[in-house]
């Protein structure tokens, strides 16, 4: 192609980019989608159909690496279904990933599904380990003071208390509801005492909306902690 339309491509490139993205990162981006179609000519291999790959319209972070798990062995029994997991996975920001391993720990001691305590903790503080709340409720599983004192855990900006602690309390909730997970949310959120007294989810604003908040973001998570 010639070096004057590559000029004026890259120009219109520019003019459409948002303001926080740089065209550098774009640039890596579109390599990488071309190094991935690249793959089709690889023996052995398929391509995941590009209506899956909306390379050029999420994340311009994409790296090269990212895109090697679209290339699927065939008869590796790799399906495509399961490699767009994957691909959405990795679009996941690290921050949302960097205490997976603490909560994995977390949900064997407890026997609870580690989605669920992810879900809980990206609706409460959304990851971040310093988050109070105008209430009180602080770190990662926003705990009120006096909860966190009565599950032991000292300081609630300590990742691996605050955690152990919070999933400990979602512990007993599930407990006391025999098993029900909204029940159990919504004691999270607005106390067992209210889940009692309406006999269910209370009629608080917060509480109706933030259960199926969980449950979705519960979703969302469940490629992250997949076998």
């Amino acid at each position: 192609m010639h070096i004057n339309a590559i000029a004026a491509i890259e120009e219109q490139i520019r003019a459409q980019l948002p303001k926080r993205e740089n065209f550098a990162n774009f640039s890596a981006t579109l390599e990488s989608a071309i190094k991935t179609q690249a793959l089709m000519a690889l023996p052995g291999k398929k391509l995941v159909p590009p209506a899956s790959l909306p390379l050029l319209q999420e994340s311009l972070g994409f790296d090269i690496d990212r895109a090697n798990h679209l290339a699927v062995d065939v008869g590796s029994g790799t399906t495509v279904q399961k490699a767009q997991e994957a691909y959405r996975s990795n679009q996941l920001p690290s921050s949302m990933k960097q205490f997976n391993n603490l909560i994995e720990d977390a949900a064997q001691k407890y026997n609870i599904d580690p989605s669920l305590i992810w879900a809980v903790m990206k609706a409460e503080s959304n990851f971040n380990a310093k988050a109070q709340s105008s209430a009180g409720a602080q770190g990662l599983m926003q705990l009120m003071p006096a909860t966190a004192r009565s599950l032991g855990v000292q300081n609630s900006f300590d990742p691996i208390q605050n955690i152990d602690g919070g999933v400990r309390y979602l512990r007993q909730m599930l407990d006391r509801f025999d098993g029900n997970v909204e029940y159990a949310l919504a004691a999270y959120n607005a106390g067992p005492g209210n889940v009692l007294k309406y006999g269910g989810i209370p009629p608080f604003a917060e509480t109706i909306a933030y259960v199926p908040k969980v449950l979705q973001f519960q979703r969302e998570g469940m490629n992250l902690f997949s076998a």
